[in-house]
């Protein structure tokens, strides 16, 4: 509900600029029940997806992807906070869709 009002807003303000969505990534890695949880962020991905797609032009940016099996301690500052570089990747991630 809360993402279609965002949208709304957006496009009432303007109805043609494009909208870039970043996806959800999953910091928990380290949890017992980090699989039901990865369950939980790829349903909120798909569900923001969708969201997004009837607002067109929207382009989702997935980070899921960026961060799997890589040391958590190169790309965060503690157990769920992205640190420079894990910023970065993201950033980069989003500039590439820009340019797609």
């Amino acid at each position: 509900e809360n993402l279609h009002l965002i949208f709304e807003k957006i496009r009432t303000e303007n109805s043609v600029a494009p909208i870039l969505v970043i996806g959800l990534y999953h910091p928990y890695t380290e949890y017992k029940n980090q699989e039901q949880i990865l369950r939980l962020i790829n349903k909120w991905n798909t569900e923001i997806t969708e969201v997004a797609f009837l607002y067109g032009p929207t382009k989702f940016v997935e980070t899921l992807d960026l961060f799997s099996g890589k040391a958590k301690k190169s790309y965060f500052s503690d157990s769920i906070h992205l640190n420079a570089a894990g910023y970065e990747l993201i950033a980069n991630r989003v500039f590439k869709e820009m340019l797609i």
